[in-house]
């Protein structure tokens, strides 16, 4: 709903060794202990090259989390709630039914529902 749509699955855009580095990120960051390095030894004896996209990956994680801080309004959050609305004015092209069309609505819906 207001989302992009694709011809094929966007993970397949990427490549093996991208899900390997990201199945790794994930093993170093733990869960309720410690995390798990890809190489003998401590963060130091680590790659220059993998740490830095360690570090890259979380800040990512962290921008998209903050985009899901309330008061935050994304694109697709916006183009969600103008499908919404399109939706809303398909069904209600008057407006939100209210009073005796409300109850004449629901008392429709009680008589299919029995």
């Amino acid at each position: 709903m207001g989302a992009e749509t694709y011809r094929t699955n966007p993970r397949d855009w990427l490549e093996p060794w991208c899900w390997a580095m990201l199945r790794l990120w994930r093993l170093s960051q733990g869960g309720m202990g410690a995390g798990h390095l890809p190489e003998a030894g401590g963060t130091m004896d680590q790659p220059t090259k993998m740490i830095e996209a360690f570090a890259l990956m979380s800040a990512f994680e962290a921008e998209l989390q903050a985009s899901k801080q309330p008061g935050i309004i994304t694109r697709t959050d916006i183009e969600d709630i103008r499908a919404g609305i399109d939706r809303a004015l398909e069904i209600y092209p008057d407006g939100v039914a209210t009073g005796p069309l409300l109850a004449a609505i629901q008392k429709s819906r009680n008589k299919e529902a029995a």
